[in-house]
């Protein structure tokens, strides 16, 4: 082939990626709205989450004593209050928590766009970038849009970096720091997921360093104090307490399972130019690239040491997925202006061949869609347990849907990861007093129905 005729085929190809990650885009979204009405849990936590809501929304505090009424999860409670203020709006149910999530991935997706363009100034690798993010919606579990807190943890966590990097004044990095505060009030992970990079910031600008950091030490240490006391102290006892417990239950193989299977097999292509990427910035330090990189150390260790834990499920490798999908688009910005230096045909014809991986890329995250939707029959299946539950004469007890119940009109009871949690790690005092209630339910007939699935 001539280098006129290369040049063309290169031409051609250079499309495809960018249309593979406008279809991702798409069909995320496409996805998502699909999923926004379904009235059952697409997730066998996310009911758990209505129910901290719904809890919420009943008046009472989120935090307390563990009972077979309602015991909380081990999670703080942005999250939840930001939706039991969207539920108050939008008369309940499950459609204001993952719109709320839907909203917050849709950031994110936005904000890996906007940090890649602003870094390169070449909007096709930031578009290659964000698509590629939603490309991962499937290996993440389908979770950008359930009624679960990670994808409002992740937007925070990535406008705080974004804004720490872009803001350039000691104003914007107090910013920042509020909003990390707000992420790890959403989900603790934020703290891991932001080490590395708060150090980094600290030694190459001190000033802006201390503010970030202390912002957020003053906010995450004196919300802290406030919950506790709203809440009676139960603040510290879900959130650190318990949580520090569970972080026990270590799956060895997971340890490189995440770096192999999770991460670098569906994700090679990617991989491979966020390494070009690190190499670059060693041997070319002047470009001032290294935040992304550390930044990027501290999203995969924000997934992989919750990755390696029992209970460790796919939506937890999802910010490992962010920094993949950053380091690609500047390793594919570094690579064409590397092969821009090259002569004529083999620039082009390089060129053709990176194009060709990168389709390859796109091609090896493709989805059965159809596997992210309830199966036909689902909703009618779900209506039928609705009925036989209000049919039943008198209380039910689902061990771990118990949204349910408040369905057919009938008490809720508290989440089966929640009771297990306190059960199987909680303080003596707790643990007794939880097992005590359940025996006392089970032998008085307190419930006429015990389902658990």
């Amino acid at each position: 082939m001539t280098t006129q005729a290369w040049s063309r085929l290169g031409s051609a190809l250079a499309y495809v990626p960018l249309i593979a990650a406008a279809c991702f885009v798409f069909l995320y979204v496409a996805l998502a709205v699909m999923r926004f009405g379904y009235p059952f849990e697409l997730e066998w936590m996310e009911g758990g989450s209505l129910g901290q809501v719904s809890w919420i929304l009943s008046g009472h505090k989120l935090y307390g004593p563990p009972s077979l009424e309602f015991t909380p999860w081990v999670y703080p409670p942005l999250y939840f209050y930001l939706s039991a203020a969207v539920s108050s709006v939008l008369n309940g149910g499950f459609f204001p928590l993952r719109l709320l999530s839907f909203m917050c991935a849709l950031g994110s997706i936005a904000l890996i766009f906007v940090m890649v363009r602003r870094e390169t100034r070449n909007a096709r690798a930031a578009a290659l970038a964000a698509g590629l993010f939603a490309a991962s919606y499937q290996m993440g579990g389908a979770w950008f849009d359930l009624g679960r807190s990670d994808s409002l943890f992740l937007v925070l966590l990535l406008g705080a970096f974004y804004l720490l990097r872009s803001g350039g004044s000691s104003r914007a990095a107090a910013v920042a720091g509020v909003l990390l505060a707000l992420s790890f009030f959403s989900k603790q992970t934020a703290l891991v997921a932001a080490l590395p990079l708060a150090l980094y910031c600290a030694l190459v600008n001190w000033r802006h360093g201390v503010w970030f950091v202390a912002t957020a030490a003053v906010l995450i240490v004196g919300g802290t104090a406030v919950l506790d006391h709203w809440q009676d102290g139960w603040f510290s006892y879900y959130v650190f307490i318990l949580p520090g417990r569970l972080s026990s239950r270590v799956i060895p193989e997971r340890v490189v399972y995440f770096w192999t299977r999770d991460v670098g097999m569906p994700l090679a292509v990617a991989c491979t130019l966020g390494l070009f990427h690190a190499v670059r910035t060693a041997t070319d330090p002047s470009r001032g690239r290294w935040y992304y990189f550390v930044m990027a150390l501290g999203l995969f260790a924000g997934a992989w040491i919750p990755r390696i834990q029992s209970g460790g499920y796919q939506n937890t490798l999802i910010p490992a997925y962010a920094a993949v999908s950053i380091l690609f688009g500047l390793g594919l910005d570094g690579l064409s202006r590397t092969l821009a230096l090259t002569e004529a045909r083999l620039r082009v014809q390089l060129g053709v061949l990176l194009e060709l991986l990168c389709v390859m890329q796109f091609a090896v995250l493709v989805y059965n869609p159809l596997a992210t939707l309830p199966r036909p029959g689902d909703l009618a299946a779900g209506q039928r347990i609705v009925q036989r539950l209000a049919d039943v004469d008198g209380d039910v007890f689902l061990f771990s849907q118990g949204y349910l119940a408040a369905m057919a009109g009938k008490p809720s009871t508290a989440h089966a990861a929640a009771i297990l949690d306190v059960l199987g790690w909680g303080g003596e005092r707790e643990r007794s007093t939880l097992a005590r209630e359940l025996r006392e339910a089970l032998a008085t007939g307190r419930f006429k129905a015990i389902v658990r699935h």
